[in-house]
């Protein structure tokens, strides 16, 4: 009976250090989608204003 109860012991702690990395790794993955998401935004952004100088420039050239 003690070897069982060290090995439940064992368990229940590698469970618990699992459940902190994966709430550790869930976390960095939403950052990381928020970062990408806000790269994509500011890149878009870039574009948009890239677009529209193309347009005063095609308008001034007519």
């Amino acid at each position: 009976a003690p070897k069982e109860t060290v090995y439940l012991n064992c368990s229940s702690t590698l469970n618990k250090e699992m459940q902190k990395r994966k709430i550790i790794l869930d976390g960095c993955m939403r950052m990381d989608k928020v970062s990408t998401s806000q790269v994509k935004k500011l890149s878009n952004g870039t574009e948009n204003q890239q677009n529209k100088e193309m347009q005063k420039r095609s308008l001034t050239l007519d």
